[in-house]
């Protein structure tokens, strides 16, 4: 058995380096498209001449530009520290964003700034380079023999995991490196409703092993420092994450809307490395709460401070499509659906079942899409309840194996008070017809209870913890939950207040505008000429250095808070916000 596995490994191995190869030919091909090659050849000659390598102008512009305003960096900064910073998200905003925050960070605390890069990423180390961040360090893949090498040891780990479980809570010098590869063959196989050890799991086990190698030989070379990096999942990042948190370093991460960011620092003294990293500290939260009832301002119209946007994602926000329908009434619903008008109504909010599984310290699931079987296998027994199940707006996005609506053909069609939202219908105003919410993590958690609607969650979140969620701690008091659903009132002005302060706290005050972000579709097939037209044009207007991040940020390291706060958006609050850690 084992012979054969093993047989079949090597066949498969074989098939792996043949996609390598190809990705490779594929990006040497995408050089020619999007640099002057022979610019690029005679830059490696005439070092100190200048060449405008992109055949897009504006991104020469917009690098020949920056050059100028940060020519200085390199000579006020003699520390022997480094202040890391990484690229791996394929999309320009990222990396300048992530530029901007460690040139920031460098300024502050004069210390150089070191870029991690993906080997044979120009662009990056061109933007990398227009910041004054001239030391660079590559990972790569490694060779076909060192593929196949750690193949073996992934092998090796594997042959003794019998189930998902094992795999999840499976560990590496330290890391937690089985949870890492279930998460990435999520959402890159696609397929949530994997349930025992297949061969693609050693393959991206295998990956795993290599990147933590290089992360280690990183990290563990300097002490006390810090990384920046955007997003905590899936191979890279995970990976550089975890070794950065295990040898003492600090990460502080990005998050926020497009051209708005906040940050969340990241530490093992802190003990914080596995929450949520849009997650406020309790300290933050109640430091916020009880500034606006002190100034009344827990009265306010939300409207004033944010806008909610429920059922849509950020890039949605900014995607023209076709004008949706609005239910007008309870009545026009049950009409609609053909349910019975005296039932309560329940909406069950999904997810996109193949993304940010892993993003939360614990769930009560393994995943979202056993949440949302179970959670129907529940419902089909409960009839004196009206539930409709919405689908995330991600899922055509993100091209899942399993959506929302397989899942229901497969347990819940024919149910006479089970049915999905329309996707021609706007979930927008739907909470003035239903009398609970229920999401495994998403945003309904801070959306819902803001309109009074009590909402349900399986487990870590953004938002989980300060008092506006129904939050079991086990299947067992969660299933009893959906029992007594019907039982479930409104919420009272208390809990209201509690979540107007998180949404006042995650939505504003712990952001800070970025001026020279140009707010363009965040995947892949953005209008790149567009994009560094619009950039290049922001950048000469409102420049690249924002004092009010720079003094945020200093007050945040200075005090080592977990969470950036805007002092400019909060008055008075540097005074009033000590160092508590929060």
């Amino acid at each position: 058995m084992i012979v054969k596995k093993i047989i079949f490994l090597f066949l498969k191995f074989l098939i792996e380096e043949i996609k390598i190869l190809r990705t490779k030919i594929i990006n040497f091909l995408v050089y020619f498209h999007e640099f002057n090659v022979l610019y690029l050849f005679l830059e490696k000659i005439f070092i100190n001449k200048k060449f405008n390598t992109f055949r897009i102008n504006d991104i020469n512009n917009f690098i020949n530009h920056n050059k100028k305003i940060y020519c200085y960096s390199n000579k006020k900064n003699n520390s022997r520290k480094k202040i890391f910073v990484e690229s791996f998200v394929n999309h320009p905003i990222y990396t300048i964003q992530n530029c901007i925050i460690a040139s920031t960070v460098s300024k502050i605390l004069k210390q150089d700034c070191c870029g991690i890069l993906r080997k044979g990423d120009i662009k990056s180390k061109k933007i990398f380079n227009s910041f004054g961040i001239n030391e660079i360090i590559y990972i790569n893949q490694g060779n076909i023999l060192l593929r196949f090498f750690n193949l073996m040891i992934a092998f090796k780990l594997l042959n003794k995991v019998k189930s998902i479980e094992s795999l999840i809570k499976l560990k590496f010098e330290n890391i937690e490196i089985g949870r890492a590869t279930y998460d990435q063959y999520l959402r890159f196989k696609k397929n949530p409703g994997i349930n025992k050890i297949v061969i693609d799991f050693y393959f991206y086990l295998s990956q795993a092993l290599i990147y933590n190698n290089q992360f280690k030989k990183i990290f563990q070379k300097y002490k006390n420092t810090y990384l920046i990096q955007s997003e905590t999942q899936y191979f890279p990042l995970s990976l550089c994450m975890s070794n950065a948190i295990k040898f003492n370093h600090k990460m502080i991460s990005r998050r926020g809307e497009i051209a708005k960011i906040g940050l969340k620092i990241f530490s093992k003294k802190k003990n914080n490395f596995k929450e949520n990293r849009n997650r406020p500290s309790k300290e933050i939260f109640n430091f916020i709460y009880k500034k606006l009832k002190k100034n009344n301002l827990l009265e306010s119209d939300s409207k004033k401070f944010f806008k909610l946007n429920i059922g849509k994602e950020i890039f949605q926000q900014i995607k023209k499509g076709n004008k949706l329908k609005l239910f007008q009434s309870k009545k026009d619903v049950c009409e609609y659906f053909n349910f019975n008008y005296k039932k309560p109504i329940v909406l069950i909010l999904a997810h996109e079942l193949s993304d940010g599984n892993m993003n939360n310290s614990w769930n009560l699931f393994n995943n979202d899409l056993i949440w949302l079987e179970e959670t129907i296998e529940r419902i089909k027994k409960i009839k004196n309840i009206n539930w409709i199940i919405k689908s995330h707006p991600s899922e055509n996005i993100y091209n899942n194996k399993v959506k929302t609506a397989n899942v229901y053909e497969k347990l819940a069609k024919g149910q006479k008070n089970i049915t999905l939202f329309p996707n021609n219908y706007n979930v927008e105003n739907f909470y003035k017809f239903i009398s609970v919410a229920i999401s495994s993590h998403g945003s309904a958690g801070y959306e819902y209870p803001l309109k009074s609607i009590p909402t349900i969650i399986c487990g870590e979140s953004t938002y989980s913890g300060f008092g506006f969620n129904i939050e079991p701690k086990s299947k067992t008091e969660y299933f009893n939950i959906l029992k007594k659903i019907h039982k479930i009132k409104k919420l009272d002005s208390a809990i209201i207040k509690k979540c107007f302060a998180f949404n006042y706290l995650f939505k504003y005050v712990s952001l800070e505008p970025i001026p020279i972000t140009f707010e363009t579709n965040i995947a892949m097939n953005f209008d790149k000429k567009y994009f560094w037209k619009k950039t290049f044009s922001l950048t000469k207007k409102n420049g690249i250095f924002n004092r009010s991040f720079e003094k945020s940020l200093a007050h945040q390291l200075s005090n080592n808070n977990s969470y950036y706060i805007n002092l400019v958006r909060l008055n008075n609050l540097k005074k009033k916000y000590k160092s508590n850690g929060a």
